[in-house]
């Protein structure tokens, strides 16, 4: 049995987090992914799903090990043990101890060639780069496209179509090879002396696995390799901007998470590294404006892939929060086995800098955002912002309390001026109205809402909590990267 995907109901997500031991309903499709969308593999696992327009379940699950090698500084098995115990409780009972993503199809495909173990075939992982392809390919055979029809709504992700003749234009057998690219061109990061690099959810193939080095980049030529290899699979296909061509494929799945990051966070290790080109660095003499020409379309031709550039790509400041805290870049080196060497120094990009890279990388045509949400009558038309104004609302019950804690630690409590509860809920409301405001394409007053805007900037708890929202929100953990950019723009404009 083949279901028709027909996605007309809200997804349910929940995170367990917040509400352990939680599940998907086992009669829908569901997405076990890391929780924060740092985890590459859980990216791929997701766009998939929506390039494939399915209707799913999502669980939102903290990753393992989510930080610095927890017996390189601890040396302590049995606390590692502990923190395994703690991330473990919060799962639901049937992935214990099993890395993300995972998959659960609460069907069985006769067709499917895999082994006879149904249990097998319901819960499908993806945590390595091949169990990863294996979970692309049996969501791409299990939901396939409609082709007599030229129904692209469930688009062949490994039998890719031209999307003006509608005719296949490469094999999945070209696809499989890009993927397999990827393997070849990324730094090793193998449990072997030799491995070059340290994985991580939070911090995949940007740092050394050498003891003594193990909180620096990898060197700048390595990053260049890599970068050079994706510049040379990208000429194999010169007739579109992908990595097969005209048409988008599981191949840019697999590329895209690890392309994205870098093109954000490489800029803060060296200067001048610009995957994307030289526009968000002015007057560098190592700036590589013109070396990864195909590599600058092809993240072109990434942010005009709706579901991508409106939900799961990340931001420029998000990506810099994944960095500056401990121990990747930590305040000071307190567990850098070189001693002498002291404090690793600032980031290259400020966040204000890096709000200004790309604008942000958050900005989206509003023909885009309408192709994104065609489908998704879930997803408000009218928006970003009001689609902003939507998470935040629903999800107000949580950001409330979490606000009062940021607002102890940020100094705002105490005196005559402390909001209490009732002023930061009637602020979140007010920001809420702004949103909605500005998001409003029957009322083209744009005098009348920055009559509004103007009066809502005198109130102070408006402006921290404006504030908090612009610190606290991180893409794509909270929202997609255009309702921040609306968010951004929003603090900005407060004094």
């Amino acid at each position: 049995l083949t279901p028709t995907p027909t996605p007309i109901r809200k997804p349910f997500c929940v995170d367990c987090a917040l509400h352990p031991k939680a599940d998907g309903s086992p009669d829908h499709l569901t997405l076990y992914r890391e929780r924060n969308g740092w985890c590459m593999y859980s990216t791929r696992a997701w766009l998939a799903l929506e390039i494939k327009g399915i209707e799913y379940d999502t669980v939102l699950v903290d990753a393992e090990n989510d930080g610095f090698d927890f017996d390189a500084w601890k040396n302590d098995d049995d606390d590692d043990d502990d923190h395994r115990s703690q991330e473990n409780e919060k799962r639901p009972s049937h992935i214990l101890n099993l890395p993300l993503p995972l998959v659960r199809f609460p069907f069985h495909n006769k067709n499917d060639d895999d082994d006879d173990d149904d249990a097998g075939k319901l819960l499908q992982g993806g945590a390595d780069e091949q169990s990863s392809l294996t979970l692309l390919q049996k969501i791409d055979r299990y939901f396939p496209n409609n082709n007599n029809n030229n129904n692209n709504n469930t688009p062949s992700l490994f039998q890719p179509l031209n999307p003006t003749t509608h005719k296949q234009t490469c094999s999945s057998t070209d696809v499989t090879n890009m993927i397999h690219a990827f393997s070849k061109a990324v730094p090793s990061s193998s449990s072997s002396s030799s491995s070059e690099t340290r994985m991580s959810p939070r911090a995949g193939w940007l740092f050394r696995s050498e003891e003594g080095y193990r909180l620096d980049a990898l060197p700048r030529e390595r990053f260049e390799m890599f970068l050079d290899d994706a510049e040379r699979y990208l000429s194999l296909y010169r007739d579109g901007p992908f990595f097969c061509g005209c048409s988008f494929s599981a191949a840019d799945i697999v590329w895209a998470p690890l392309l994205e990051r870098y093109a954000f966070q490489l800029p803060l290790f060296y200067s001048g590294l610009e995957p994307r080109g030289g526009s968000s660095e002015k007057n560098n003499n190592n700036n590589s404006d013109n070396r990864w020409p195909l590599l600058k379309d092809w993240y072109n031709a990434m942010d005009t892939i709706p579901p991508y550039a409106c939900r799961i790509k990340g931001d420029a400041l998000s990506w810099r929060k994944v960095l500056y805290v401990e121990p990747w870049w930590p305040s000071s080196d307190v567990w850098h086995s070189r001693y002498d060497v002291g404090h690793k120094g600032e980031l290259l990009r400020s966040e204000e800098e890096c709000a200004d890279m790309y604008n942000g990388g958050g900005s989206v045509s509003k023909q885009l955002w309408m192709e994104y949400s065609k489908d998704r009558p879930y997803v408000s038309s009218a928006g970003p912002e009001v689609e902003a104004a939507t998470i935040i609302f629903h999800d107000r019950c949580n950001i409330l309390p979490d606000l009062e804690r940021w607002i102890k630690e940020e100094g705002y409590h105490g005196g005559s001026c402390s909001p209490s509860f009732k002023d930061l809920d009637s602020a979140l409301r007010s920001i809420i109205h702004i949103l909605l405001l500005l998001g409003d394409e029957d009322n083209d007053d744009d005098d009348f809402k920055w009559d509004i805007f103007s009066k809502l900037c005198n109130n102070q708890h408006v402006n921290i909590v404006t504030t908090y929202l612009d610190k606290r929100v991180c893409v794509p953990r909270d929202m997609g990267s255009p309702c921040a950019a609306s968010i951004r723009t929003l603090s900005k404009k407060f004094p």
